[in-house]
């Protein structure tokens, strides 16, 4: 089953406006010499000798995000949705790659996106997380991770079939497709782009 990639933003606006901040300074802050040695070490560390190898452009960040093997999204998201600093340094180094491209590649789609796009994500949750979901509606939603989507919505149905492995059961999970209205303008501390010529996988309108 896919973790839950959302976070409930209750009462507590506070909460928010420092993640919002937190998010701003990480992509701001000075580059430092460690950091690319941090990342080399924590491929090193969960066996990802080969990404290391791979990546060595920036422009390759997305493409190595969008693999289905070795060094994928899952790790990345993974690791940002602990919202732990010291561990999310860890892969600094490539996430700043990563915003710099899906954020050069939003300020070039400014000339020919429309301004309210909708996009689709299939994915599964547990019964407990999606009556969560369900009781929060008309509430913000805060994701904590980057967030794959299609503008196809069949692709978004395949996606919530095929997130389950054959060994788990069926019974206390619900396959969900979001629909997701954007306003695609003044994005540009959360980035978002059409990824599909620079993704591995090319025919799924991401």
């Amino acid at each position: 089953m896919t973790e839950n990639p959302f976070r409930i933003i209750e009462q507590d606006e506070q909460n928010f406006l420092r993640d919002w901040l937190a998010l701003k300074i990480l992509y701001t802050i000075p580059n430092r010499n460690s950091e690319r040695h941090e990342f080399i070490q924590f491929c090193q560390e969960n066996d990802f000798l080969q990404s290391i190898s791979e990546f060595e452009f920036p422009h390759q960040a997305i493409r190595l995000y969008t693999r289905s093997f070795g060094f994928s999204s899952k790790i990345i998201n993974t690791t940002c949705r602990t919202q732990d600093p010291l561990l999310i340094s860890k892969i600094l180094y490539y996430l700043k790659h990563l915003h710099e491209q899906l954020t050069r590649l939003y300020i070039d789609s400014l000339f020919w996106i429309p301004k309210f796009i909708t996009v689709y994500r299939g994915q599964r949750f547990s019964l407990e997380e999606f009556q969560r979901l369900v009781q929060y509606k008309g509430k913000t939603i805060l994701t904590t991770q980057y967030l794959s989507t299609t503008t196809a919505y069949h692709i978004a149905v395949a996606f919530a079939d095929n997130n389950v492995h054959p060994t788990e059961s069926l019974q206390n999970e619900i396959a969900v497709i979001i629909k997701i209205s954007m306003r695609t303008k003044n994005s540009r501390l959360k980035p978002f782009a059409y990824i599909q010529e620079y993704s591995h996988i090319k025919d799924e309108k991401e």
